[in-house]
């Protein structure tokens, strides 16, 4: 009798346990799917002062969506010597210099991957739309003067604080390639990322002026359109002038970028 109690408990062990194998396999895979996430740190914006994170999700096998956050504190324009070499007048060149700008950017993808690997990695194109805004300022030197019968009878060397704020929208499309480096460590390679869109802003520079100033500063801010349009991505601007200083609108412009990235990936 106890014999029988015993191949009974045994079969039921083995029922219980046979039972629960495909629970085992569907907790599992639902694990690893639950696994396909990375978070991403890209090291190639620190260079530049800015800090950049990414987050990647595995939608199927070769699909997955992500978003790209970053924030750049306050800080002058990268190769801006090369950039102000642009205009000619000294003036605009002293603008380009002094320019600092702060801001915050969100870019969301869609990754394809190429290869039938595990997920999350091989080669991959990446659409992207990208979203930056900027809040900047630059001083610009003003000295004007007044002459009556050859005589120097008026003169005035100030500077006006310009700051103001330019939103950009930008498309584009991302090569790379994303690395397994270890069982939970990926290093994601963003080889190029173009894009081309628009961005447009407004800025403005408190100072008290004279009505003969005012007519200088537009005759000096008219040079700047100028030179800005006939830079090799044409920046379009219009301003106003008047006693109480300067205001000046980026109408839509084009605007372009190019993304590229270094990161070390950790996947859960």
């Amino acid at each position: 009798m106890n014999l029988f109690l015993f191949k009974d408990d045994v079969l039921r062990w083995i029922l219980l346990f046979s039972a629960l194998i495909p629970s085992f396999g569907i907790a599992q895979e639902q694990d690893d799917f639950d696994a396909q996430n990375l978070i991403k740190l890209n090291a190639l914006p620190l260079a530049f002062g800015k800090f950049a994170v990414e987050y990647e999700h595995s939608v199927v096998n070769r699909i997955s969506v992500g978003v790209e956050v970053g924030f750049f504190p306050k800080s002058r324009l990268p190769f801006r010597s090369i950039i102000a070499r642009r205009p000619s007048d000294s003036a605009v060149q002293d603008l380009i210099r002094n320019f600092q700008n702060s801001g915050f950017s969100v870019a969301p993808e869609v990754r394809f991957y190429i290869s039938s690997r595990e997920r999350l990695t091989g080669w991959y194109v990446a659409p992207y739309f990208r979203y930056a805004t900027y809040n900047a300022m630059t001083p610009y030197a003003f000295e004007v003067s007044q002459e009556f019968m050859g005589q120097v009878v008026y003169e005035r060397s100030d500077v006006i604080p310009i700051s103001g704020r330019v939103d950009s929208f930008v498309g584009g499309v991302s090569i790379g390639a994303n690395f397994k480096l270890a069982d939970q460590w990926f290093l994601d390679c963003r080889i190029i990322g173009p894009g081309y869109g628009s961005a447009k802003g407004d800025f403005v520079g408190n100072i008290q002026l004279e009505e003969f100033e005012q007519q200088v500063l537009r005759e000096r801010l008219a040079d700047l359109r100028q030179d800005l349009h006939d830079f090799t991505i044409p920046i379009h601007i219009a301003s106003e002038v008047s006693s109480d200083g300067l205001t000046i609108n980026v109408q839509r412009s084009p605007w372009a970028t190019l993304r590229a990235g270094l990161s070390i990936a950790y996947r859960f």
